[in-house]
């Protein structure tokens, strides 16, 4: 996306959650992004990382991490990266915090929000996460968090089935 399309959606979420808010709703609209690529919140998964590269060097290095060649189809790849939830969690915020908050999206690169929703699927489904492992949830079935997570997972690797 240029720079201007990418920072547009990010002020208009919020110009239209504000608006919403004025008119007492209880809706609220929030960009996840990713900058440069998806490939950014998946390395995140393994280690810190603070290096604006290249889209075929994050490919690179992700292979590198699971041990076999990346695609960008590959599904299975979620299997890898489930354990590893709170790190890249704790990694997307450690690397956004080197910004300055009135950055818009476009400038801050590499950096990903994506960890955002995370922790809102987490907080609604009630889902207690300690130590890169699931511990419990208060249902005895598949929690909805992990249901979301793994649909956005499926959403990112499969774009054309949506």
């Amino acid at each position: 996306f240029p720079a201007d399309s990418f920072d547009n959606v990010a002020g208009r979420c919020k110009a239209l959650t504000n608006r919403f808010q004025d008119e007492g709703r209880d809706t609220a609209f929030h960009a996840i992004w990713s900058n440069q690529c998806i490939e950014l919140w998946f390395l995140l998964h393994f280690d810190y990382m603070h290096a604006n590269i290249t889209r075929d060097e994050y490919r690179k290095r992700l292979s590198a991490c699971i041990g076999r060649h990346y695609e960008k189809a590959d599904a299975t790849v979620f299997a890898q990266l489930r354990p590893k939830l709170n790190t890249a969690v704790k990694n997307a915020k450690r690397l956004m915090a080197e910004y300055n908050a009135e950055f818009p999206p476009s400038r801050r690169a590499p950096a990903t929000n994506v960890y955002e929703l995370i922790e809102y699927l987490m907080v609604s489904a009630r889902l207690f996460i300690f130590d890169d492992r699931e511990v419990g949830s208060r249902q005895k079935d598949v929690s909805p968090a992990l249901l979301l997570y793994k649909a956005l997972t499926f959403a990112l690797f499969h774009p054309e089935a949506i």
